[in-house]
């Protein structure tokens, strides 16, 4: 894939501002929530109490 096609593709993205569910552990979720956040997406996890304790 060259470089204009990834860069067309990231624009695509970011035109349409995602929300992207994250199914993941508290180690890599503030990560997981930045990237998605620098690629245009918006971060949603869930919330919760965890577990439901």
């Amino acid at each position: 894939m060259d470089s204009q096609k990834i860069a067309d593709e990231l624009a695509a993205v970011r035109s349409c501002h995602p929300l992207v569910h994250h199914i993941t552990n508290t180690v890599t979720m503030n990560d997981c929530a930045n990237i998605t956040l620098c690629a245009g997406g918006g971060a949603c996890d869930g919330g919760g109490t965890g577990g439901g304790r």
